[in-house]
């Protein structure tokens, strides 16, 4: 993510190039990127003047960008993570206006969902979404409610307390290939 330019850039290993995607929304301030399972890059977007805050999809395939609306005027949109289910979870930073959110898009529907916070003035610049869908963050900047924090959105699905990725650490969302016979030896 090129926070100041508002691109996201890819570099090639093979032909040693970069190649830069603009999103629809330029210029703005885009950071923290994620891949869901089906190899989407997905991003927040935000402080783009007197627009709403977006999330941003780049296709791989095709290098088009799709972007949807928070619809929260004062959106700010930070750290994006998929769930095992497809959504898509972010942190919004808080405004004068209103608490700190952990959000959740769901695609399919083009629907949000929004959860305050119980650190009401702290941001969250990392979220990490576990197998059964746990939310686990860090508020920053919340000087009298310092803390980890997790959200359970559905505690049907929780089976434990522990906080286990999808496809191992840092979360993958989809499994590693197999190590060859020859990387082992």
């Amino acid at each position: 993510a090129l926070w100041n330019s508002g691109k996201l850039a890819k570099f090639d290993t093979v032909n040693e190039q970069w190649t830069e995607f603009a999103p629809l929304t330029f210029p703005s301030h885009i950071r923290r990127l994620n891949v869901d399972a089906q190899n989407n890059i997905w991003a927040a977007i935000w402080n783009q003047g007197r627009r709403p805050g977006k999330l941003a999809k780049l296709d791989q395939t095709t290098g088009r960008f799709t972007e949807y609306d928070v619809p929260l005027w004062t959106a700010q949109p930070y750290d994006v993570n998929p769930d095992p289910e497809g959504n898509i979870w972010f942190a919004d930073s808080p405004t004068p206006d209103r608490v700190a959110l952990i959000s959740k898009f769901n695609p399919r529907t083009r629907t949000f969902a929004f959860y305050p916070k119980p650190q009401f003035a702290a941001d969250t610049p990392k979220i990490q979404v576990t197998r059964e869908g746990a939310v686990w963050f860090s508020p920053r900047g919340s000087r009298n409610q310092p803390s980890i924090s997790v959200l359970y959105p559905d505690m049907d699905k929780i089976t434990t307390l522990g906080a286990f990725y999808q496809y191992g650490p840092p979360g993958n969302p989809w499994p590693s290939p197999p190590v060859s016979q020859t990387a082992r030896r």
